[in-house]
């Protein structure tokens, strides 16, 4: 749908960049193939997901 760039201060420590590239999708085009992610950075209703072993931020839900 979009693709934007963030220089929030919450992005840039998920990042531990300027800035974070995003890309907005409807959740049923992503599948999950292997592993399963795991929760964290918890804001309200939003959940930001990570990879389980490196713990690279993946995806967000709102």
């Amino acid at each position: 749908m979009i693709t934007m760039a963030c220089h929030c201060t919450g992005c840039q420590r998920m990042t531990s960049s300027a800035f974070s590239l995003s890309s907005l999708f409807s959740s049923t085009d992503l599948s999950i193939t292997s592993g399963e992610p795991v929760i964290g950075g918890l804001r309200g209703t939003t959940h930001h997901f990570f990879c389980g072993h490196c713990m690279s931020w993946f995806f967000t839900r709102p």
